[in-house]
């Protein structure tokens, strides 16, 4: 556990030095061209869109740019591409929680944190019925300036997948 606070506080010092929207702009520039490579322009041009128009937007001068990429001791475009993802089972330590978790520190290199909070039993509906069913509360928070949602939804998609087939995970345990 101390390794894990030394490694997570030795990013904290990086990004101190890190000019974080110019290196997210160059991570999230190299992902919309390699998108468009890949022909997916609708997708890349709500991106593009979004960036322009949307509340997050960042305006990053090509002197920023380049000052970031020559910054020693900083968090590298190349370390966020890798899309690390913070990981928190606050529900394993407080059995109890009955809400939605959220995490509003996501600390550089990582683009993306996903939370789950504690299983509880709720009332669904399941085939126009209502039973009660054990629910896993999940909050995933993106740090757009490097990714899109678009990015997460496989991921979401198998997460979705896994939770739901009892088997699956009765035989990781």
């Amino acid at each position: 556990m101390r390794d894990i606070q030394k490694i997570t506080n030795g990013y904290r010092e990086k990004a101190k030095k890190t000019d974080l929207d110019a290196v997210m702009f160059i991570a999230g520039l190299d992902d919309t061209l390699r998108e468009l490579k890949h022909g997916r322009v609708i997708r890349t041009a709500g991106r593009l869109i979004g960036a322009a128009a949307g509340s997050s937007r960042v305006i990053v001068s090509p002197k920023r740019i380049m000052a970031a990429l020559k910054k020693k001791d900083a968090i590298t475009p190349d370390a966020i591409r890798q899309g690390s993802i913070l990981v928190s089972g606050v529900g394993s330590l407080y059995r109890e929680w009955e809400g939605f978790c959220t995490i509003c520190d996501i600390i550089p290199p990582q683009v993306c944190a996903l939370s789950a909070g504690a299983v509880t039993e709720k009332p669904v509906v399941r085939d126009g019925e209502i039973c009660i069913r054990k629910i896993l509360p999940v909050t995933i928070c993106v740090d757009h300036r490097a990714m899109d949602f678009s990015h997460l939804v496989p991921f979401v998609k198998r997460i979705k997948e896994v939770l739901a087939d009892r088997e699956a995970l009765e035989s990781m345990i």
